[in-house]
């Protein structure tokens, strides 16, 4: 028996080659969805289609570097292309960073990680909720790392990250209701 109902669902998941968004494509296509797989790695994200297909499942791959909005436009125009809407939009691909004291932390380290983690997340945004509200609906989830809930001395980037992903769940909870409205 299914938990959830997601037939006739298309879901992107970015990060998807991996951990939290490997599991969810699967948990996804488990329950009904179509899944655009989203990942830097064509093999880690291939492995997760691959794995979708043989379970029956409908699954496509694009690999994209979620830092650089072309390949943000492009994932999203090929879920556009392949399925005509986006119902879910799992915002998960991320990187803690190194783990080290703030005075020996590398500034181009913090500025790949701002631009994953933060830049990531803002594109992806910038460039779905455009489809989910000329549909009037969708569902989007953004994951973030239980380590940035609290300042530690060698986590030095992750409290910053989930700080902007705390306002831009208010953001996208205050345009939701013009989603479903």
């Amino acid at each position: 028996m299914q938990a959830f109902d997601f037939t006739e669902k298309v879901a992107i998941v970015t990060g998807g080659g991996g951990g939290i968004g490997r599991a969810a494509s699967i948990t996804l296509s488990e329950n009904g969805a179509k899944v655009v797989v989203v990942d830097l790695s064509e093999e880690a994200g291939m492995l997760t289609v691959n794995e979708i297909k043989e379970k029956g499942g409908e699954a496509k791959f694009v690999k994209a570097d979620v830092t650089k909005e072309d390949d943000i436009k492009t994932y999203v125009q090929k879920t556009i292309d392949s399925y005509g809407k986006i119902d879910i939009f799992l915002n998960n691909a991320g990187w803690e960073g190194k783990i080290m004291p703030l005075v020996d932390y590398p500034t181009e380290v913090f500025d790949q990680l701002m631009s994953i983690n933060v830049r990531g997340i803002f594109l992806g945004l910038k460039h779905v909720l455009p489809h989910m509200i000329e549909q009037k609906s969708g569902a989007v989830v953004n994951t973030a790392s239980g380590a940035g809930l609290l300042a530690t001395p060698n986590m030095v980037a992750l409290p910053v990250n989930m700080r902007f992903l705390e306002s831009r769940k208010q953001l996208v909870s205050k345009l939701l209701p013009m989603v479903s409205g």
